[in-house]
């Protein structure tokens, strides 16, 4: 699992059709949701991710 944020997050997704990420929730004692998104290890998004963080 590679960790994202939730813009790259969304440009995978425009990128890739079925791509899957995941994000964990979390309730804080505030009451702010916090998460932290991860996707799947493949090669079309390792390439996409390495192209998106070179920008």
């Amino acid at each position: 699992m590679i960790f994202v944020t939730k813009d790259e997050a969304d440009y995978l997704r425009q990128n890739i059709k079925n791509v899957k990420i995941f994000k964990t929730c979390r309730l804080k004692n505030n009451g702010s949701n916090r998460g932290k998104r991860y996707t799947e290890e493949t090669s079309a998004v390792i390439n996409l991710l390495a192209k998106y963080r070179a920008d």
